[in-house]
């Protein structure tokens, strides 16, 4: 006969299924079914459906889900875990088979329990669907537990001799219990007059229930008759294995068995209870008659309460592995009767043909669920009743039917993290599915992340841990919360998403000014070098707490060197300079003029990008209204903050000419030069004129000297400026081994250059060609070729020698200026001030006998000389070599 489990049938009422549906696997027993077929060989004659269409959940072996089901679940989880682990304690030495049937005990032990608890609630409640479920769950626990009462009678507690008798009659006192019925009876008035009396009589003498079987037939009105007590005799003196096999062999047993069954059956043929069917009938059984099982197959129920009855007065000394011989006549009793073996029966009876996995068999076909077959496997396999040999796909049976519940179980909200526990317990396959189930898990709620990240901590899974912490990270990022998902892109080392977050953050600050999530901030410690962009967060952070602290000496060292090692992104490099005025503006000097530079040069790195970039749509991106004035706030910040550094670091020697006072009589405007301190310099005071005007001298090395000025032509000057400059240049005496570089703003700007020559058109033409007439009269050459004010160059470099010019460009304007900086490279080596030697003596390495023997000598002829008046100074002071030796 074919082997099938039941069918299901769901019907969809959804017109866009009638072309066929498609699926896909869920997540354990779960199956996602959707409207669709799969595509043909020619998609372009395919029909396509544009509307939406409905994803249907297909979930099976729900049951355990119940709540009742899911405290069974937790109750034998708690078995499971201790047998595993005192299972691996008793492997090193002791035996394991107590400790084996206390966990099948217990297992039975909860199935009652929770059947009790179904029980009670399926008589509470009036909701038939509810009613229904619970006792379809009831009926589910009963056959459980029958089966597994069976199978530890069989397989885990089978005595000594193999004499089962005594086991199976508690067995079926269990399952076939009229404890109810019993008290109804010896409640009435007249026992004898209930309808189920007689009933109740039999099935107690059939389970071997004789104590109350004689107590029913104490309270008979007929109970002092002959035949009654003649029948109690029977009763009474009916031996009991149990209490038999104390101390006596089996032997003796069915000795004493045969004569008190004799008795029985002399009884009978003298026909002692002729005059009463129903004790006749009792004694038929206590003899072992055959017929009258057959006559009583509705008082028995089942053709297994049956056999053990049977067994009880036929065969009480019968042995489990001979059971499965007497069961044939029983069931021959049922069919006859046209009762049909169920799932349940033919479990039962591989289970007495001892064929433990067609039991493990029939009972997962016949479960809606995994829980029975996977725990009582694992006993088997714990006591060695299953071979330990490997299935086709890699496994033991035991694993590969935890593998099935623990899937079963996560698929549940509440019951995932009880699988967890039966998949360590897998150790071929365990690993791997857990692996695969934290990967595809959904993650609901961060206190879920939390439980999957212990667990893969516990387990040393890093990539599922990573993967965890991503994924809630990702939905913390998508609902802009942006410290949260820092936090768990962090624990999982994503560099990547730790850098979108920070950058998030920094784009943030430049829009608001101000920081969120500062605590998180501020304790990054060692995370922050996760990424560059997290560890600039880090630091720029600690830069505002620094200034906000008052060390600004510490805070700009920072900023300098966030901009210095290019940590900074170069789009932030704005926000920087703009921290960096209030520190500029400070009363104490924060930056020296080396930093000063060094933002300089960032400043105009800047601007150039600036001037490069362009944005997506090909427009040139250009700065602000608001960021031009923090740029020009900048500059000025930056040139009085240099000029300060200048005077405070005395590192240069100042050359400088101050514009006398105006009518009002304010000090402002002149001309300098600053030198280098390293390099030889003078200033050069007979060249100073009645104009703006000052000169300094280079000494060279090797070449002739620089000779530098500085000058200065007022735009409404008629004409006195370059006069007096005249006067300057024509004191320098032009055949003097001297390099002329004089450079200022001459504010003529109509000249064109390239010529040079005035350009036609232009106003104040005469002073122009006054300009042109100077550098022709004294050999100069204007060098600058690039517009340093707008359009014109008004700023000029006269120099006469312009083949030492290597190079010259003009930078962008500092503070307040409107006028660009002139930058020019020379080739000339510029002579340092050099130190003078200092003599020093090794008095290590002196030979002191002759320094002694010298100074004897000469305070010998000192002394001489001294008694001598006419001695010359000359003569006494021949011995300075000597002592200019000892200084």
């Amino acid at each position: 006969m074919a082997e099938r489990e039941k069918v299901f049938c769901q019907t969809i009422y959804d017109p866009a299924c009638s072309a066929g549906l498609q699926s896909t696997w869920g997540f354990g027993n779960q199956l996602f079914v959707f409207p669709g077929r799969k595509p043909t060989l020619y998609p372009e004659n395919q029909l396509h459906c544009r509307r939406l269409q409905e994803i249907r959940e297909v979930r099976w072996d729900i049951d355990l889900y119940h709540p009742v089901m899911r405290k069974l679940v937790n109750e034998s989880h708690n078995i499971f875990v201790m047998l595993q682990k005192h299972a691996a304690e008793k492997a090193v030495g002791g035996s394991i088979h107590p400790l084996i049937l206390k966990s099948s005990r217990q297992y039975i032990a909860v199935l009652i329990a929770y059947s009790d608890e179904l029980k009670k609630l399926a008589d509470a409640t009036i909701d038939e669907d509810k009613k229904e479920n619970y006792l379809d769950l009831l009926r589910l626990l009963k056959m459980s537990e029958l089966i597994w009462s069976l199978c530890e009678i069989l397989f885990l507690d089978s005595p000594a001799g193999g004499l089962v008798i005594t086991q199976l009659l508690d067995w079926i006192r269990i399952h076939f219990t009229d404890e109810e019925t019993i008290l109804q009876i010896l409640q009435e008035e007249r026992p004898d007059c209930h309808q189920f009396y007689w009933d109740t009589v039999y099935r107690l003498v059939l389970q071997g229930q004789i104590d109350h079987a004689r107590r029913l037939l104490s309270k008979h009105t007929a109970a002092y008759s002959d035949n009654f007590q003649s029948i109690d005799d029977l009763l009474k003196r009916m031996p009991i294995f149990s209490q038999m096999s104390r101390g006596h062999s089996v032997a003796e047993f069915d000795m004493k068995w045969r004569h008190w069954q004799d008795d029985a059956q002399r009884r009978l043929e003298e026909q002692e209870f002729a005059g009463n069917k129903q004790l006749r009938t009792i004694c038929r059984i206590l003899a072992g008659e055959e017929a009258v099982f057959t006559e009583l197959q509705d008082i028995c129920g089942t053709w297994y309460h049956m056999l053990v009855s049977k067994m009880l007065y036929q065969h009480p000394t019968v042995k489990a592995i001979d059971l499965q011989y007497y069961v044939q006549s029983c069931l021959d009793v049922y069919r006859n009767s046209q009762q049909r073996l169920g799932e349940l029966d033919n479990i039962l009876l591989v289970a007495l043909e001892f064929d433990i996995h067609q039991v493990i068999k029939e009972s997962s076909s016949m479960f809606s669920n995994w829980w029975f077959v996977a725990h009582l496997t694992d006993l088997l396999q714990h006591c060695g009743q299953l071979e330990a040999h490997k299935l086709q796909y890699g496994s033991n049976l035991r694993e590969f039917l935890l593998l099935d519940y623990a899937s079963s179980l996560m698929s549940n909200k509440s019951l995932w993290v009880v699988g967890v526990s039966y998949l360590d317990h897998c150790l071929e396959f365990g690993r791997h599915y857990l692996e695969n189930f934290i990967e595809n898990m959904p993650i609901e709620t961060e206190r879920k992340a939390q439980k999957l990240l212990n667990i893969c901590k516990e387990r040393n899974m890093t990539e599922q841990a990573r993967s965890i912490c991503k994924v809630v990270g990702m939905r913390h990022l998508n609902n802009k919360r942006l410290g949260a998902a820092l936090t768990w892109f962090l624990r999982s080392k994503d560099v990547a998403f730790a850098t979108v977050i920070a950058e998030k953050f920094l784009l943030e600050y430049s829009e608001s000014g101000s920081f969120t999530n500062l605590d998180l901030i501020d304790n990054l410690g060692p995370s922050m070098l996760l990424s560059n962009r997290l560890t600039f967060l880090g630091k720029y952070r600690e830069f505002h707490k620094l200034y906000e602290d008052g060390d600004f000496f510490a805070a700009g060292s920072l900023l300098l060197s966030l901009l210095d090692s290019r940590l900074a992104p170069k789009e932030f490099w704005l926000t920087l300079l703009k921290d960096a005025i209030p520190l500029l503006e400070a009363r104490e000097l924060i930056f020296s003029s080396s930093d000063t530079y060094q933002l300089m040069h960032c400043l105009e790195e800047l601007t150039k990008e600036f001037d490069v970039m362009k944005q997506k749509d090909g427009k040139r991106r250009a700065f602000s209204e608001h960021e031009k004035e923090k740029l020009g706030l900048l500059k000025l910040g930056l040139t009085r903050n240099l000029s300060r550094a200048i005077v405070t670091e005395e590192l240069f020697n100042v050359y400088r000419s101050d514009r006398p006072p105006n009518k009002n009589n304010q000090s402002h405007g002149g001309v300098l030069i600053a030198i280098n301190k390293e390099l030889i310099s003078t200033e050069v005071s007979e060249l100073k004129t009645d104009c703006e005007i000052v000169w300094s001298q280079i000494n060279m090395t090797g070449s002739k000297n620089l000779l530098i000025g500085a000058y200065y032509r007022p735009s409404s000057n008629k004409g006195t400026s370059l006069q007096q400059l005249e006067l300057s240049l024509s004191r320098i005496n032009q055949s003097s081994n001297t390099n002329i570089m004089i450079g200022g703003d001459f504010n003529l700007g109509h000249i064109d250059w390239s010529i040079p020559q005035v350009i036609p058109g232009k106003p104040d033409a005469e002073h122009h060609n006054k300009l042109l007439e100077l550098l022709e009269n004294f050999n100069l050459q204007q060098i600058v070729n690039t517009p340093t004010r707008k359009e014109r160059i008004l700023d000029l470099i006269l120099v006469n020698n312009p083949t030492t010019v290597n190079k010259v460009n003009t930078l962008p304007p500092l503070g307040l200026s409107d006028h660009d900086i002139v930058y020019i490279e020379t080739d000339t080596w510029l002579r340092k001030v050099r130190q003078h030697p200092r003599k020093i003596l090794k008095y290590d390495k002196a030979n002191w006998e002759n320094i002694e023997a010298d100074l004897q000598k000469t305070l010998e002829e000192l002394t001489v000389m001294n008694n001598n008046n006419n001695s010359t100074i000359n003569e006494i002071t021949e011995g300075g070599d000597l002592l200019s030796l000892l200084h």
